[in-house]
C-alpha cells in the first residue's frame, strides 16, 4: 500500500486487523515512470516490486495509542490557530 496524506491511515487500519499482511511504503520508492497512469497500473506495478523485492524501505506505522495523540495535536493545534486569528481580526478592527 502506498501511503498518501492521510487517507490510507482508515483503510490500513480495517486491512490489517484481518489476516492479511499490509506493508506501507513510502510514494517516493514506488514512484511512476513518466507515461500513461492510472490505478490499476499503479497497484499491478507496486505488486510487481513486492514480489520482485525492489522495494527499498517500508514506513513504520505507529500504534493506535500514538495515532490517537497525533489526532488530539493536530486538533489542538488547528483549534490554538483559529483562536489566534480571530484574536488578530478583532484587534485590526479596533
Amino acid at each position: 500500500m502506498e501511503s498518501t496524506g492521510k487517507y490510507y491511515v482508515p483503510l490500513y487500519r480495517i486491512i490489517s486487523d484481518e489476516v492479511f499482511h499490509v506493508d506501507v511504503v513510502h510514494p517516493k520508492y514506488v514512484k511512476a515512470p513518466r507515461g500513461k497512469k492510472n490505478d490499476k497500473r499503479d497497484a499491478k506495478r507496486i505488486a510487481d516490486m513486492y514480489m520482485r523485492d525492489h522495494i527499498a524501505e517500508y514506513s513504520i506505522i505507529p500504534s493506535a495509542d500514538i495515532l490517537a495523540i497525533r489526532d488530539i495535536a493536530r486538533y489542538r493545534r488547528k483549534t490554538v490557530n483559529a483562536i489566534s486569528a480571530e484574536k488578530n481580526r478583532m484587534s485590526n478592527c479596533l
